[in-house]
Parts: structure tokens; sequence; C-alpha cells
């Protein structure tokens, strides 16, 4: 701007202006060390990312991170404002960046989540100019849980009471309780059963992000094949089965590890002791082919089950 008098005097004082039309940009480059472009899985309630924000003309003022819900996420995009956002928002987190002409700033910050589901960071920065832009993370999933499974032992006996005569054939089956127990006696890590023919185990997995490459079972710590089907969605729930052939009598220590895609993992032991041979018998007295002339003998032997779970009962008849 020059000024002019009368007498010809002149003055003149510049100002730059600034022209700024052009909204703040939102990098986002990491989440607890992952790759932000794909879909994470994370078993730490603290879910840290980390970015950058860069501002060529008049330099940032505010850059505010919110989390969403996967669902409620889908109900926004770039050109909302950040009063959509807000209130779309589980969590908020002011934070800290440069300011300034040409300003450009690493940041990280923090959400603490408290349940188990599938989020989606967004970011909403403003510059000084007060242009504001919408950045929408990639969804992550937030898994806190191990998975569960049923367990269903089927040609399997159990023994009741403390007699080795007394079981009872059945098809059991129970879920592991939400801190990953069997939920019934049955069920108490190395719990025995009995077995006098091929047995099947089998279960259905449930888990927010189940990997189904990642469940196992090893007989004896020899890792076996599993047949497994998935019924609901590839993620959350699958069938798995396992059939055992009996040859002779010996103890199963059967150990089912299951993980997920955060890295949750539970091992469940339990032990399937197979007495498919009969015992063996001896009689001791009286001698074969031997003359009983009192109106009373004795009838004596001996039981022997090898390495079976031990004999039960003894019975006999005397015929003429």
């Amino acid at each position: 701007i020059t000024a002019k008098d009368l007498a010809g005097n002149t003055t003149t004082h510049n100002k730059t202006v600034y022209v700024d039309r052009q909204s703040p940009t939102v990098a986002i480059s990491t989440l607890n060390k992952a790759d932000a472009a794909t879909n994470t899985f994370v078993n730490s309630a603290n879910c840290t990312f980390a970015g950058s924000s860069t501002d060529d003309l008049s330099g940032i003022s505010s850059l505010t991170g919110y989390l969403l819900t996967a669902t409620a996420a889908t109900t926004i995009d770039e050109s909302s404002g950040e009063e959509a956002v807000k209130a779309k928002a589980l969590l908020s987190s002011a934070i800290a960046v440069g300011s300034g002409v040409n300003a450009a700033a690493s940041w990280n910050t923090t959400f603490t989540i408290e349940s188990d589901g599938s989020y989606v960071p967004v970011f909403v920065a403003t510059d000084v100019a007060g242009n504001t832009s919408v950045t929408i993370g990639s969804q992550f999933t937030a898994d806190f849980a191990a998975p569960k499974s049923t367990l269903a032992l089927s040609n399997v006996y159990e023994l009741e009471n403390s007699s080795a005569s007394a079981l009872t054939e059945g098809n059991y089956g129970d879920a592991m309780d939400s801190e990953g127990k069997w939920s019934s006696g049955k069920w108490t890590d190395g719990y025995t059963y009995y077995a006098k023919d091929d047995f099947t185990l089998s279960g259905t997995v449930s888990d927010i992000a189940f990997n189904s490459d990642k469940i196992s079972l090893t007989v004896n710590n020899v890792s076996q094949s599993l047949t497994k089907e998935t019924t609901g969605s590839a993620l959350t729930e699958m069938n798995w089965s396992y059939n055992q052939t009996l040859s002779s009598d010996t103890t199963y220590t059967c150990k089912l590890t299951l993980e997920d895609n955060s890295g949750n993992k539970i091992t469940k032991t339990f032990i399937v002791q197979s007495d498919k041979s009969a015992p063996g018998v001896s009689i001791l007295a009286p001698a074969a082919g031997s003359n009983q002339t009192a109106s009373s003998f004795t009838v004596s032997g001996t039981v022997n089950d090898g390495a079976g779970i031990g004999a039960g009962a003894v019975t006999y008849k005397i015929y003429k």
C-alpha cells in the first residue's frame, strides 16, 4: 500500500496475506507397530496409533483423534464435519502437533478399549485458516479373550464312585466358561475318561477372531490331523473332530490348543484310558479233574487286567 501527500511525499507498507483454501492432510502409519493399512488384530486394551500431519500454508491449529465402532464408522465419510464424527465416537483424544506455515508433525495417541469388537480410528485436523479434514483409518479388531470350544467325547466311559465296575457310557459335551475353564467338573484339566473301543473327540470353537490354522490336537505329544468345518463366519465359529483307533490298552493324553488372530492362546488337557482287552482269569483251586467229596469246597483264582483300568467284578457258575 502506497500513500502520497499533496507535496508528493510517499510512504509504502507491504503485508503478505496467505490465501489458504486447502485442508490439512493426516497420514496414519501404525497401530501397535502393525500395518495400519490392513485389518489388524490386537489383544492389548491400549491401542496406540502413530502418524503425521501436514499443512502447507497456514499451519495446523488442532488435531483430534476419535475411535468409532466399525458400524458407526459406516455412517461417516471424508466430507463429514467434526461434530458428526464426535457424535458417533466412543473415545476422543486431543493430539499435540506442530503449528505454523508449512508445519509438519509426527504424533502418536493411545485409545484404551474396554471390550472386544471391531473399531475404526478417525482423525480430524483443522488449520489456522479454519479448513478441516476428516481422515478415516482402517478397521481393526480388538480381541482380549482366548478362543473357547465345546468338547464332546463319544464312545467313552466315566468312572463313577471309586468302583471300576460302575462305568456309565455317554456322549458328554460342555462349553468353556468366560475364563476358558470347562464349566462342569467333567472338564477339569487332566480329567480321565475310559474307552473300550475307538472313540471320537469333537467340539465347536467360537471366538471373535479365530484362526482355523491354529487349532491343534496332540495325543501323547504327537500332532494329529483334525477334521474341520466352518459353520458361521470363518473367523468366529468352526466345528472340529478327531477319531482315535484303539490298538491296545494304553493311556491317551490329549492336548487341545486354540489360538486366535490376536495371539490369545489356550490349552486344555484330558486323558482317555483305553481298555480294549478282556481281563485274564486263572483258576487255582480246585485243581482241574479233581474229585470233591466234601459238602462244600473253596474256589479260588486270580484276575489280571494287564494295562487296563483294573478288574471290576468276578462272578462264577458251577455246572454238573
